[in-house]
């Protein structure tokens, strides 16, 4: 438990890099309290400083959500143990499944082990796979080499779905993900679209997301009140600066661990980052940024 992620130093350079790129006035006050709100400002980690974890996500594309591939490059730096993956036998902590969502796949899904059913609200589940030390869902040779299956709530991760009347709701997880706010920010344009594409085409969804929030915890209400005031030009500016922050972060970490200069990996990393912003802008062009309003069942 050697290491700290200062979330108000982190949110302090953000917003340097925000006026220099030229955002500021209304907007900038607009942006800051919703990083703010994204922010753990201090997160524990639960393991020591290593470079770049590998993580094969490739088998966890979503065709069915246009180009977004729900991957998030910071998780394979964020040294947090994969905290999101702690969701073992004990049932403390568990996987929201929508009915029917394990019937769907043809990958496997011996890795997860249903503890309650909930009717059409779905069920609830655990998994024993633990990320398998950063492989996720990936091949494992302690199941015969299949890819598992990801479940939703996994691929949403740190943001949870919920419907209230019918009207979509965006939860996000507090203290647990210690995910920057940007790459938080960045990943909610593709899990909106997802939702809302499952809402339209699956009445199952629509059931067994209706109130969901109530069986899960430690997450908040994510309040969009100011995003709904920053146009796509706001939101490329704010993606561009948390790329940047990023990059800088992972040459400061990289240094310190060693004396090789592994540029390669930086460059891949960030070509990740600037894929996944590209996607996610998207997504935000195609709602005229990101409109709740456009996104209510």
């Amino acid at each position: 438990m050697r290491e700290f992620l200062d979330g108000l130093k982190e949110l302090a350079r953000i917003e340097q890099l925000l006026v220099k790129n030229g955002l500021n006035s209304m907007k900038l006050e607009c942006t800051m309290r919703i990083l703010q709100q994204l922010q753990v400002m201090r997160y524990k980690y639960r393991s020591p400083l290593v470079p770049f974890t590998s993580v094969d996500k490739t088998h966890q594309m979503r065709p069915v959500n246009g180009e977004y591939d729900g991957h998030i490059p910071q998780c394979s730096v964020s040294r947090c143990g994969f905290a999101c993956c702690d969701v073992g036998t004990s049932g403390l902590n568990t996987i929201k499944l929508t009915k029917g969502e394990l019937d769907k796949t043809k990958l496997s899904t011996t890795h997860l082990t249903v503890i309650e059913n909930l009717g059409d609200s779905g069920c609830r589940a655990t998994c024993n796979n633990g990320c398998e030390n950063g492989k996720g869902c990936a091949p494992d040779t302690g199941r015969n080499n299949l890819s598992g299956y990801k479940p939703n709530d996994c691929d949403d991760y740190p943001w949870f779905r919920n419907l209230n009347i019918g009207k979509i709701e965006m939860w996000i997880s507090d203290e647990k993900c210690p995910l920057p706010a940007t790459a938080k920010l960045t990943h909610l344009p593709g899990v909106l679209e997802h939702f809302r594409r499952d809402v339209e085409t699956d009445s199952n969804s629509t059931r067994s997301y209706e109130g969901a929030i109530g069986e899960m915890v430690d997450y908040k209400k994510f309040d969009p009140i100011d995003l709904e005031k920053l146009d796509p030009d706001d939101i490329k500016i704010i993606f561009e600066a948390g790329v940047h922050h990023a990059i800088t972060k992972e040459w400061r970490t990289i240094s310190v661990l060693t004396d090789d200069s592994p540029e390669s990996d930086i460059q891949e990393y960030e070509r990740r980052l600037r894929k996944k912003m590209e996607q996610a802008l998207k997504i935000v062009h195609l709602r005229d940024g990101i409109r709740y309003s456009h996104l209510q069942y």
